[in-house]
């Protein structure tokens, strides 16, 4: 009875290994991707200038002298995240031999809405600034899933007799994709004496690979006739296409020491799949197994593929507000953000943070800050960087659900270099 049990389970586990390959795969900007962002922990909103602009706010690329230009020799972000279990529940449970307590302290970090994963990394191998202008050469990938906590469930404890095992939260989405993106930003005009800036970041993108699971459900029953269930899937898959974003800037600045920044970012953002669009269905149906009527005629599965033309899918729009204070040796910044859908790594909950830099000596800066709300909950960034001369070189890291990485929900890492004259 143990082969077709294991078959009988294969039905609800289909969408969690489908959700699971696309959950180990940023979406455009929904994630901080430089080494300062990510040291404040996506609090640098107000307080970039320059370089930072091109992927904070294009409207501080007008402030500053006209001559000045700056270039970023590479930066590279990648993180992990997850709602329940953490790198800790990972290096403790991971190959032993789960007791009933260790399973029942697993699912009961679990959420009844499901289990989800996520990942993101960026890298740009080159990013310049002149004056008012700038523009950046990138490549980034996102993915996040569900799993439905049924199917954990099933795979801990079994199939109960007489218990009726639905799944149908599964969910996931990746997406990989390369960028070029072309920045500007001008003095618009004054309030009461206070400059006001707009700018504008045009972004031409060249998509990669796309996968949407946009159904996976399954059902399945024990009865004294044995075991009867079915499940499904159907995924939306594309290897090539084009698209097109726009993240608009505005900044005013109060005084030499205040800040206001607003950003709206992919406003429209969007990819248009060309290459190889197609969908993947996959359907088993079975009826009354039991360990003595086992055979595979019993089991009716199929799976069909059929050919896109085309198809366009958004990129995650957000809007945020940033008030910065800049000091000789302290900055610090408060930013609220949202999301308009929650998806990738986007969310609809707002998230609302705060960030400080402290110059400790000239060419060693600090930098620390927390976020509550948004995708992950509470998060914490720590960062420092080098800066000899023209040359500088930058590091942070920001861990979710908890202050230390292995213990935390998730963790993002970003290391960048570049030259400033």
């Amino acid at each position: 009875m143990q082969h077709a049990q294991r078959k009988t389970q294969a039905s609800l586990i289909l969408a969690a290994v489908v959700t699971a390959v696309l959950g180990t795969g940023a979406a455009s900007r929904a994630v901080p991707v430089t080494p300062r962002a990510v040291g404040l922990a996506d609090n640098a909103l107000p307080l970039s200038f320059g370089l930072e602009a091109l992927t904070e706010n294009p409207a501080a690329l007008a402030v500053g002298k006209a001559g000045w230009w700056e270039l970023r020799l590479f930066n590279i972000s990648t993180g992990v995240s997850s709602n329940a279990l953490g790198m800790g529940d990972y290096r403790m449970y991971n190959g032993a031999t789960l007791s009933a307590a260790d399973k029942a302290d697993i699912l009961a970090k679990i959420p009844r809405d499901g289990w989800r994963l996520g990942a993101h990394a960026e890298v740009s191998a080159a990013a310049v600034r002149l004056g008012p202008f700038g523009a950046r050469l990138s490549g980034f990938g996102t993915a996040r899933g569900n799993i439905d906590r049924e199917i954990l469930e099933i795979l801990f404890y079994g199939n109960e007799k007489d218990h009726h095992y639905a799944s149908d939260l599964n969910s996931g989405e990746a997406l990989a994709a390369a960028a070029l993106s072309l920045s500007y930003g001008t003095r618009l005009s004054h309030y009461k004496g206070h400059p006001i800036y707009g700018g504008l970041t045009v972004r031409l993108f060249r998509g990669l690979y796309y996968a949407e699971l946009a159904q996976a459900n399954g059902t399945m029953i024990s009865e004294l006739s044995g075991v009867s269930g079915s499940g499904y899937a159907k995924a939306t898959i594309a290897r090539g296409g084009t698209g097109f974003g726009l993240n608009w800037g505005g900044m005013m600045t109060i005084g030499p020491r205040y800040v206001l920044s607003v950003v709206l970012e992919n406003a429209p953002g969007f990819i248009r799949w060309s290459t190889d669009a197609e969908t993947k269905s996959y359907s088993i149906l079975f009826e009354g197994i039991t360990a003595e009527n086992f055979e595979d005629s019993l089991w009716v599965d199929q799976e069909t593929t059929a050919p896109l033309s085309s198809f366009n899918r958004s990129l995650p729009t957000r809007l945020r507000l940033g008030f910065g204070r800049i000091g000789k040796r302290l900055n610090s910044a408060v930013v609220l953000s949202f999301g308009f859908s929650d998806r990738l790594a986007a969310s609809t909950t707002p998230e609302l943070g705060w960030g400080a830099e402290y110059i400790l000596l000239k060419f060693l800066p600090l930098r620390a800050g927390f976020t509550v709300g948004g995708l992950n909950g509470f998060s914490i960034g720590l960062g420092s960087g080098l800066h000899l001369g023209v040359w500088h070189l930058e590091i942070a890291l920001r861990t979710a659900g908890g202050v230390r990485p292995t213990h935390g929900r998730g963790v993002t890492l970003s290391l960048a270099s570049g030259l400033h004259f």
